[in-house]
């Protein structure tokens, strides 16, 4: 009799343990649903976004506004500090657009962008860069040159040339988490401001 009531004792202890693994593990999904449900929510407003800067382009606005209005939302949909949409060779850089730059940060770009070997160099090969993946001396010259901690540039390129730039900064905080996933999303807002100027030089 003893022996059963503490088989009975064990067996509901056992059940009360598994009891709360599963509700561990519910919690843990209910999280990761939230989670995925905000990336979805996330990837759609940013669908939004790009159809309708498709429509700004398409409907021939003012080229300087519809760059304006890129560079806000690049800083309100990505939570970035602050943005830039630089054009031009290197011996001619000009900033079109920016949103929340401060007045040195747009006199370094001016000044210094047009000689940073790193920022050429991503130009030049028609790729992405960032200062989270690359060598601490480049990483270093592109933050002096920013004035701020965190930069990430993505190629303005249609038809194998290279008009110019997108550039997004972190002033505060390392942007690590998700910084791929910006990439993805500026590179397809920088296609479409490409193939729009590819389209007004013909």
């Amino acid at each position: 009799m003893k022996q059963a009531y503490e088989d009975l004792i064990a067996h509901i202890q056992t059940l009360e343990a598994g009891k709360d693994d599963l509700e561990g593990q519910n919690r843990a999904l209910a999280h990761r649903l939230q989670l995925e449900q905000r990336q979805v929510s996330l990837l759609e407003h940013q669908a939004r976004t790009v159809r309708q800067l498709v429509k700004d382009l398409v409907s021939q606005r003012d080229p300087g506004s519809v760059l304006s209005h890129v560079c806000t939302i690049l800083v309100h949909e990505l939570g970035w500090d602050t943005s830039f949409v630089v054009v031009g060779e290197a011996d001619v850089i000009k900033v079109a657009a920016s949103y929340q730059a401060t007045t040195s940060q747009l006199g370094n770009v001016r000044k210094h962008l047009g000689q940073a070997h790193p920022y050429l160099n991503s130009l030049s090969a028609g790729h992405s860069f960032t200062t989270l993946d690359s060598s601490e001396k480049d990483a270093l010259l592109l933050r002096s040159v920013f004035c701020t901690d965190e930069v990430v540039l993505v190629p303005l390129a249609c038809s194998g040339k290279t008009y110019g730039t997108i550039a997004v900064c972190a002033h505060t905080h390392p942007r690590h988490e998700g910084v791929h996933r910006d990439v993805r999303f500026l590179s397809e807002v920088a296609d479409i401001i490409a193939c729009s100027l590819f389209v007004s030089e013909r």
